[in-house]
């Protein structure tokens, strides 16, 4: 069953544009779910809605600006260059494929749950940035052709008073844990041409042997060659 997408009417026609995997009502605003999700469609373009909150999350540009400025880690561990081909198997909202891009990178992302793929596609979108998306299973994408293999899975949840930003609750809420890491990486190590990048909190334990690593405060790459 297709989610809804509430959209005004006046932008009703632009919205049709999702109608291959939403269901377009044309009403000024989303209810307020109990479970599940729904889209809006507005001025401000896809929105997404979720159970407990009023506001619609979505992605912006001011924020894809602010976190780029923190994105040269990222950039390094992946040897970033233009030309370079980076697959992106566990996408979620896109950010960091899109934050390669603008550095030259040639980027596939492969997301599996429709929300959040939607939401980075509308995005990318609007703010011209070239991406190679697609929707489905990560581990069926795991081939040859790509220079870098960017892995970033769902962190495993912690028991902890303060939560992650709201974009991750969502993507943890909608999509749960990812499959089982270390197969994951192995496959992932016998097709990258040049180097697999895993994306850990800074005190995860490290799994199978890299390479090199590269540290920031909260998170680490951990790069394998």
């Amino acid at each position: 069953m297709k989610p809804c997408l509430y959209a005004q009417a006046a932008l009703a026609d632009e919205a049709r544009q999702h109608a291959g995997w939403c269901e377009v009502i044309v009403a000024d605003n989303a209810p307020e779910l109990q479970e599940g999700y729904a889209f809006v469609f507005d001025e401000r373009g896809l929105g997404l809605v979720m159970p407990g909150y009023r506001k619609p999350f979505r992605l912006s540009v001011a924020e894809l600006e602010r976190r780029g400025q923190g994105k040269t880690l990222l950039r390094r561990a992946c040897g970033a260059r233009t030309g370079l081909r980076v697959l992106d198997p566990f996408a979620g909202f896109g950010m960091d494929a899109m934050h390669l891009a603008a550095a030259g990178c040639v980027v596939t992302t492969v997301e599996k749950h429709l929300a959040p793929w939607l939401l980075c596609r509308e995005f990318a979108a609007r703010a011209d940035i070239s991406l190679d998306m697609h929707l489905g299973d990560a581990r069926s994408w795991l081939h040859t052709g790509y220079d870098v293999i960017y892995l970033d899975p769902m962190f495993p949840a912690q028991r902890k008073r303060a939560l992650p930003n709201r974009g991750l609750q969502h993507l943890r809420d909608l999509t749960g844990e990812e499959p089982e890491l270390l197969p994951v990486l192995k496959h992932a190590r016998t097709a990258a041409g040049e180097r697999v990048v895993l994306k850990r909190r800074l005190r995860d334990p490290v799994i199978d042997k890299p390479s090199h690593q590269i540290k920031g405060r909260s998170v680490r790459f951990d790069v394998y060659q």
